[in-house]
């Protein structure tokens, strides 16, 4: 199983998480075999936002991350400025 977690900075929680659950997003987590995701926002600010999604093999995390929709779906989804990405590996 592998991890990937994504931090970044969103223009509207509410809008984000809206767009998040929508037909689009999934479609595309869907689409590279994100198998359980969850969507955190800070304490100190929803609009910071920490997303997990699991996936299978590393192989789907890693096309998951090259997909070319999915900047636009981040971008719709009202992403701010570069995400910080991070794929584990459970020992």
């Amino acid at each position: 199983m592998v991890l990937l977690l994504a931090r970044h900075q969103v223009a509207d929680a509410k809008q984000f998480l809206d767009g998040y659950n929508g037909p689009e997003a999934s479609a595309v987590r869907e689409r590279y075999g994100v198998s359980n995701d969850s969507v955190w926002g800070t304490v100190q600010d929803n609009n910071d936002v920490l997303i997990s999604h699991h996936f299978d093999t590393e192989e789907q995390a890693n096309a998951f991350l090259q997909a070319p929709e999915l900047k636009d779906v981040m971008e719709t989804l009202g992403v701010v400025g570069e995400p910080k990405l991070q794929v584990f590996n459970k020992l």
